[in-house]
């Protein structure tokens, strides 16, 4: 199944692995994934679409590919390898009810994240400065990520943004 492109494995709890998993896949969905974390030899250099809606993940973490190896880098926020690759090819990212997941930075590995779609991640409390670095965004959805207080204000440099959902957030002034 090396040419497989799409994969749905909702609520799908997978040992050992991951990765034999097809490196030509494009779209992952695998809602209710169990870990805390995305595995570090999960392939996504060429995903455009990431769906791991209702998970358990805490942080979503940007990868490094020397020599052909996978390594898992630190935190989405703050890490600062020299040999991380982008996820150029990342359309759309959706962690939308991912209770556990707390902070998002990062943008700058996403240049051309299209959807970033959060609705209902309710222990999320903040998002870095970072999604400026995101220039391709349209569609924003933060709504009823109730714990979300700080939001940048480089928001506004994102100009092709047409839909920024924040209902039921409880923003403050910064």
């Amino acid at each position: 199944m090396d040419s497989l492109m799409l994969l749905q494995l909702n609520y799908v709890h997978i040992t050992g692995s991951y990765k034999n998993f097809p490196t030509e896949l494009r779209w992952l969905c695998m809602h209710g994934f169990p870990l805390k974390s995305i595995p570090s030899n999960l392939p996504m250099e060429n995903m455009v679409a990431f769906d791991m809606s209702y998970s358990n993940i805490e942080s979503f973490g940007f990868y490094s590919y020397p020599q052909q190896s996978h390594k898992r880098l630190k935190q989405l926020k703050g890490s600062s390898s020299k040999d991380k690759r982008l996820l150029g090819s990342l359309k759309i990212l959706n962690l939308s009810s991912c209770e556990q997941l707390r902070s998002l930075g990062g943008f700058d590995h996403l240049p051309s994240l299209e959807r970033l779609i959060l609705k209902g991640c309710i222990g999320l409390l903040e998002v870095c400065e970072s999604i400026e670095q995101s220039r391709e965004l349209v569609l924003i959805d933060f709504s009823y990520c109730n714990k979300l207080q700080k939001f940048p204000r480089s928001i506004s440099m994102l100009k092709k943004v047409k839909t920024l959902s924040l209902e039921g957030c409880s923003l403050r002034e910064s």
